[in-house]
This record gives C-alpha cells, structure tokens and sequence, in this order.
C-alpha cells in the first residue's frame, strides 16, 4: 500500500493506494458485507457473477495491469476499498467506480466518504480532470451513494443477474463528497460482470 490520505485520531484512519499484494485481504474484506447485504437481493447468476469479480486473484489480476483503487486502513487492517475503471470498458479509465466497500463491523464512520473525497481528487487532479463519476448501485447502497452526492441517470436494470442502479457524481472542487467533512454510513456496493460502464465495467 503506498501512502495517502490519513484521518487525525487515536485509530487514525488512512487511505492509500492499493497494489496486487492487498488483493486478498480486499477479498476477505468484501464478502462479507456482499453475502450480508446484497446477495439477498440477487439470485444465482448474479451471486456467482459478482463473486467472480472479487476474487483474489481477479482482484490482484486488475491491480497488477494498473487499476486505479484505494484501500482504507485502520490499525494496520483494511477496513475499506475503492477501484475505478473505465465507461467504456477501456483498461485505463479512471470515471466509473466500480467497488466500494466498507467492512461490515466498520461501517458508518464515514469510511465511504473518506474513500470518495480520496477519489474525486485524484479525478480532479487528472491531465484533463475528470468531470463525473458514474457507478451501478446495488439496492443497498442506493441511499448510500445518494447521501455521497451521486443521483440516478437512468432505471434499475438488470444484467448477468445483477440489479443496479446507474448513478452519477458531479465533480467539482465544492462537491459534497470532494469537501464536506460529514460523515454518512460507510457502503458496501457492488461492481460486477454486470457493472462494467453501463453495465459496470
């Protein structure tokens, strides 16, 4: 993990780069909150759809060929996770989120928010910046990314068995997510085969 951003405090929160060599402690991270929170809203294909997506080795896969993606970290444990990819399915894209996930007994500190201020610089800083953001919210975290500023571009769908949401964060330097210190529930959504630009990846 390279250094990033840290949150003051006596269990500072920080959030850094991922590398290949977070991949299976990002794995361990999601699927908890996955089987909790969103599997029950899925049937079989996209269980295993999504499940494909976040294994150790798709994940350290996807970091070694230079995806974009954050881990938060507490205490030396990952307590959050954050990768982008691309609209267009393009393996440097940085403009459509395709993971955020808080672990389970961590969630609601504000570990989403500090995951998506981290985010929206990066894109703002980018050569040209980044002008939204785009992700496929599951029904769970539908609210979540509301509270986070993004809004819903179109009608829940359905694709390789997933149900999502497509969403859109405007980013500018005054965006909710990007200044605001506020600190909503942390989120567990899902990006999968299914959330790969309009379908989330």
């Amino acid at each position: 993990m390279s250094k990033g951003f840290d949150a003051a405090g006596p269990a500072a929160l920080a959030v850094v780069r991922a590398t290949p060599a977070d991949a299976a402690a990002v794995a361990r991270l999601i699927e908890p909150g996955f089987a909790r929170f969103i599997a029950p809203t899925l049937g079989d294909v996209g269980r295993v759809a999504f499940r494909l997506y976040v294994t150790e080795k798709a994940l350290r896969s996807r970091l070694e060929q230079g995806s974009v993606a954050w881990c938060a970290v507490q205490e030396a444990t990952a307590v959050g996770y954050a990768e982008l990819g691309c609209r267009d399915d393009r393996p440097d894209g940085i403009d459509h989120l395709t993971l955020l996930f808080t672990a389970v007994e961590h969630q609601g500190r504000g570990i989403a928010r500090c995951l998506i201020r981290t985010v929206t610089a990066h894109l703002l800083a980018a050569d040209p910046p980044v002008g939204d953001l785009t992700v496929n919210a599951s029904v769970y975290a539908l609210p979540i990314y509301e509270r986070l500023g993004f809004r819903p571009i179109a009608a829940v769908g359905e694709q390789d068995g997933i149900i999502a949401t497509p969403m859109r964060l405007v980013l500018t330097p005054a965006s909710p997510s990007a200044a605001s210190p506020a600190h909503p529930p942390g989120a567990s959504s899902a990006r999968t085969s299914s959330d790969r630009g309009a379908r989330g990846r």
